[in-house]
Parts: C-alpha cells; sequence; structure tokens
C-alpha cells in the first residue's frame, strides 16, 4: 500500500510518502520546501527530508527485525549564474536503506549518507 499526501502554498511544499508491504518493510517518507526573496536576484532555498524504515510482521525482508532512519537540510543561495548551497545529513539504525524501485525516487543511500536526485 502506497499513501501520499503533498501540499504547496506560494513558495513553500510540504509532502510525505508511506509504503506498507505486510510482513516485509514499512517506509515513510517526508520533505518540505520554503523559497524566501532576499531582493530581486537573490531566493534564499530552504528542504529537508527524513526517511524512517523498519521491517514488520514476519520480518519476510531478512529473516530479521530492522529499523533505520536519515534526515536531511539543505540551503542553496542562487545568485546571478552561481549558486551556493550548504547541506547536513545524518543517518542511524541502519548501514544501507532498502528501497522499493521507485516507490522514493529522492532518497539514495550509500553507507550513512543521505543524497537526494531532486
Amino acid at each position: 500500500m502506497v499513501s501520499r499526501s503533498p501540499f504547496e502554498k506560494g513558495k513553500f511544499s510540504i509532502g510525505a510518502i508511506e509504503y506498507y508491504c505486510d510482513d516485509v518493510i514499512n517506509i515513510a517518507y517526508a520533505e518540505s520546501k520554503l523559497e524566501v526573496p532576499l531582493g530581486d536576484d537573490w531566493k534564499l532555498k530552504f528542504a529537508g527530508q527524513y526517511v524512517d524504515q523498519g521491517s514488520v510482521g514476519d520480518n519476510l525482508l531478512q529473516g530479521h527485525s530492522f529499523s533505520g532512519h536519515q534526515f536531511g537540510l539543505k540551503i542553496d543561495l542562487p545568485v546571478r549564474n552561481a549558486l551556493f548551497t550548504a547541506a547536513f545529513t545524518q543517518a542511524w539504525g541502519l548501514p544501507t536503506c532498502k528501497t522499493r524501485g521507485a516507490a522514493i525516487p529522492a532518497i539514495q543511500c550509500s553507507g550513512s549518507r543521505l543524497q537526494s536526485s531532486r
């Protein structure tokens, strides 16, 4: 089962998706974005995302229970033809993410690094 809940208002957006498969895995993903104009040519952009995933029921994916989390924040400042970016990511619980194909296309995990493809 997959469920989504996107919401946008002006330069603000927030959304979440959940993927649940009986006796296998439950993945919840949320993201938010905000753009703040600082002048005619300056627009500060904030983005954040969070993923929680874990085994459920009979643990058919790996044969044992597991859970993990990833969290990321990003700030962009476009200035003319340049883009200045600062980001922070944190992952705990799992050394790598489990994915279901394109269920969560914005997340790629490698070790404890979370990377956005958006």
